[in-house]
Parts: structure tokens; sequence; C-alpha cells
């Protein structure tokens, strides 16, 4: 069951890496201004110490060549990654600006990186069950 599982993940995180492969093949870069920070409700966090959690998610514009104005949102965390006013590097193909992203790690392979290492975890627990025999 677990090799199963850690075969799937594994397929799911080498889908993730050739999808942002391909998407900064292509992309074009542009400067843009992070325009505003958006706070969402304080979500509640049931554990051994109960605590508010609030994430922030930049909103950033940016101009592409041809003059046009793009928004593109970027991922929601806590603590804010951005500040109003900001510059940052922005990703996006040119035929659809308005799906860039933030030109930072976090924005572009988290997904990829968080199923590859939970992939290998999966696949590491797999070995050793079959290796002891649990």
């Amino acid at each position: 069951m677990l090799l199963g599982l850690g075969v799937l993940v594994s397929c799911l995180a080498a889908f993730l890496v050739t999808r942002t492969a391909l998407f900064l093949r292509e992309a074009v870069r542009a400067e843009g201004t992070v325009k505003m920070v958006v706070v969402t409700e304080p979500l509640r966090r049931h554990s051994n110490r109960d605590r508010e959690i609030t994430t922030y998610q930049p909103h950033v514009r940016f101009v592409t060549p041809s003059g046009d104005e793009a928004w593109i949102t970027g991922m929601a965390g806590d603590p804010p990654e951005y500040e109003n006013g900001e510059i940052v590097s922005v990703l996006y193909l040119a035929e659809s600006p308005e799906d860039g992203r933030i030109d930072a790690f976090m924005e572009l392979w988290l997904g990829a990186a968080g199923a590859g290492g939970v992939a290998a975890l999966l696949l590491m627990f797999s070995f050793a069950a079959w290796r002891f025999g649990l």
C-alpha cells in the first residue's frame, strides 16, 4: 500500500516539476509592484497550543512590454513575505500574463518539493517495511 501511494505521489511530483520547468522555459520576466497585501480572516488552529493563524497574500501589478497592465496573486503565508510597494520579479507567459507567478522558490517550486519529499518518505517507509518484514 505504501509503495503504491509512494509511486503515485512520485508521479505527482514529476508532473509538477515538468509543469514548472516548461513554464520557466517559456516565461517572460517583468518587474512588478506589490500593490496590496490581503489579510485573511484568522483561522483557529486546533492542537495542543490553540492559536489563531492569519495569512497574508500579495497582489502584484506589472506591465507587459505591449503596455497592458496585469495583476497576479501570490501564495498566502505567515509571516508576510512582501510589503506594499515592494518591487518583485514576475514571470509570466506572453499569452496569459494573468497566470504569472512571483519569481521566488516558494512560488515556483513548493508544490513539487513538497510532493517529492512526501514521495521519498513513503518510498523509504515501504522499503523498510519490505526489508524488515513489518
